[in-house]
């Protein structure tokens, strides 16, 4: 199995872990005349939104098409993930991490606030990762196409040179935005 696929399938898994992840966190406090009330709705996942999933659909579909190895209908899934992703991320917050809204008058106060969870967040980047891993599939298969010189037995190549290496650039990038969304769920975790 190619590398690309290989990446573009597990981003597919990402994907659907994300969307039985917290994605939006609702809070809610109001005083009427002294007495207090509170409301947290918690994490809603994607599950609990149509935006989550029609994003699980799509990422099943996704991993489909790239074991079925149909790269124009993969791309058109990856395109249509994250712009959904992107749509909900905007509708809820405008890409602000975190939003709240206060009113006052005589005797009243309320607030509610929503702030984007750690399931939108891995839904975002592995919906990137997954369309990133499938354009660079459709490259590479481009460039097998083309005529391969051969190389005469007399040559041999040392670990350092740059034919022996075995990631190309397009591979460390995604391996790169891999390793950040890690880091990034780490550092989630910890503050949390």
């Amino acid at each position: 199995m190619k590398t690309q696929k290989f990446i573009a399938l597990i981003a597919v898994a990402f994907m659907i872990i994300s969307v039985f992840l917290s994605w939006i966190e609702v809070e809610s406090s109001a005083t009427v005349l002294g007495q207090k009330a509170f409301l947290s709705l918690g994490g809603i996942t994607g599950v609990q939104t149509t935006a989550g999933i029609i994003g699980l659909v799509f990422s099943v579909i996704g991993g489909i098409l790239v074991l079925f190895q149909n790269r124009i209908g993969s791309i058109v899934v990856g395109v249509l993930n994250v712009l959904n992703g992107l749509g909900h991320a905007a509708s809820w917050s405008g890409f602000i991490v975190s939003t709240r809204v206060s009113f006052s008058g005589d005797g009243f106060s309320s607030e509610a606030s929503w702030s984007l969870q750690i399931g939108m967040y891995l839904f975002l980047i592995s919906s990137v990762v997954f369309l990133i891993g499938v354009i660079s599939n459709e490259n590479s298969r481009q460039s097998v196409e083309k005529p391969v010189e051969t190389v005469p037995s007399s040559i041999t190549l040392d670990e350092n040179s740059s034919s022996a290496n075995i990631f190309t650039t397009v591979e460390r990038v995604i391996i790169g935005v891999f390793s950040l969304l890690l880091l990034f769920l780490f550092v989630m975790f910890l503050t949390a």
